[in-house]
């Protein structure tokens, strides 16, 4: 009544003497489900046929078969002696030893047993097996939905992950048509003078700074000027997005509206473009609140009338110096990149006109 059919290398088709629940036709077969816990009426006894992969453990004890088991009085009958067999070893049988009764080779089989039995008893310590079979059914479920969760969620990450990719590729587009039609880069994408200008600027606006230098808008300003133009560039502290008023001093005046006529420009090319921009805003972001307090530092204003000046911290006018200094340092770099080696001493000259003074004293603290 025991059979065995190759179907694979190495793999079997046995039957074997199950408790089983409900069972469902599917095409020409039927298929079985496990009993509910508790057994219920529908549980019965019936014989299935399995792979052998199913089974990972062989009992050393051995009950006799009656000829057919096709009555289902003699299913139960065997399924009573199983039973019983169970409850003598405290449903804990001794199993087919591979060494011992198959006459293994000990120093191959060895290591394995050993390692084995290591990991069963690891298996055995975990609370799991001190559950209820009820309880360990829920708790199995539990674990059951938690992978279907996992696998969700990574399912969904890769989502977001791709819909970030897509993202960022619609939006590189958007920005190297900007860099485009500035003259940034040429139609290969390849980074022009302007481009390399822009790239070396970090600390504030790049696309809106190299316009203004490079189109020559800041030739006449002088180096303190020069200096105190480059504050419209950098965000104030409490700053709104209302377009602000030139400053009172002339040239200042002049630079800064040539300034907000090139920020409308870009801002517009980038909504032109596709990029989510307020036009006005950007504008607005650009502020002259401290333009006039750097360049009375420039000509060689002491502290304290700078602070008379503005309503602005004096911790935060000599952040914004200090900024300037780093900004110049930079732009320093950037004019020698291009090779514009007059607009690099201009900068230079700017800076020493700049770092002077207790603005640029080292602290009392460090």
């Amino acid at each position: 009544n025991f059979q065995r059919r190759y179907v694979q290398s190495n793999i079997f088709i046995m039957d074997v003497l199950l408790e089983i629940g409900s069972v469902e036709k599917v095409a020409d077969f039927w298929i079985p489900y496990p009993p509910q816990i508790p057994p219920t009426r529908n549980t019965k006894v019936a014989v299935v046929r399995i792979k052998s992969s199913l089974i990972t453990k062989i009992s050393a004890i051995r009950v006799y078969l009656p000829q057919s088991l096709e009555p289902e009085v003699q299913r139960n009958r065997v399924f009573s002696v199983m039973f019983e067999a169970l409850r003598q070893y405290d449903n804990n049988p001794p199993l087919l030893h591979p060494i011992q009764d198959f006459k293994g080779n000990k120093n191959v089989l060895g290591p394995y047993v050993a390692e084995y039995n290591a990991l069963s008893k690891k298996i055995a310590s975990d609370p799991i097996h001190k559950m209820t079979p009820v309880e360990r059914k829920v708790k199995v479920d539990k674990a059951k939905k938690a992978v279907i969760l996992l696998d969700k969620m990574a399912r969904l990450r890769r989502k977001v992950r791709m819909s970030t990719i897509e993202e960022f590729e619609r939006e590189l587009k958007k920005r190297m048509k900007v860099l485009l039609e500035l003259g940034h880069i040429d139609s290969e994408g390849i980074l022009l003078r302007k481009g390399r200008m822009a790239a070396e600027i970090e600390s504030v606006d790049g696309l809106v700074l190299s316009e203004l230098l490079l189109s020559g808008s800041t030739n006449d300003l002088s180096p303190p000027h020069l200096v105190a133009f480059l504050t419209c560039l950098y965000p104030m502290e409490n700053k709104n997005s209302a377009i602000k008023n030139p400053p009172s001093d002339k040239v200042l005046a002049k630079a800064y509206l040539e300034l907000q006529k090139v920020a409308r420009r870009i801002g517009e090319l980038q909504k032109k473009c596709g990029m989510e921009i307020e036009v006005d805003e950007y504008v607005g972001s650009f502020s002259p609140e401290i333009s006039e307090v750097a360049l009375a530092w420039c000509q060689g204003k002491s502290f304290r009338e700078l602070a008379k000046m503005t309503k602005m911290f004096e911790g935060s006018i000599i952040r914004c110096l200090r900024r300037l200094q780093e900004l110049l340092d930079r732009l320093k770099s950037a004019a020698i990149v291009i090779g514009d080696r007059a607009l690099s001493s201009k900068f230079e000259e700017g800076r020493q006109a700049l770092v002077r003074g207790i603005v640029f004293a080292g602290s009392l603290y460090t």
